[in-house]
């Protein structure tokens, strides 16, 4: 499948989310052999400090419009 095409009888992805989902999987790539890994101190000790966040801060934000709640 070509990116950005849609095929027929499926909705396209709104551009911004569609622009988030390649970020993202990009950060995930490229970073791929510290994952999770914000902070790596090799000098005099042991120094890693992991991340919380399970996406890219700004794809966070472009995603929260999007959110379905159910109760």
């Amino acid at each position: 499948m070509i990116f950005g095409s849609t095929p027929a009888g499926q909705t396209a992805l709104p551009a911004d989310l569609e622009s988030v989902a390649v970020e993202q999987a990009a950060a995930w790539f490229l970073d791929r052999d510290n994952v999770g890994l914000e902070i790596n101190w090799p000098n005099g000790g042991v120094y890693q400090r992991f991340s919380q966040l399970p996406l890219l801060p700004h794809v966070t934000d472009i995603l929260r419009p999007y959110q379905r709640w159910a109760v």
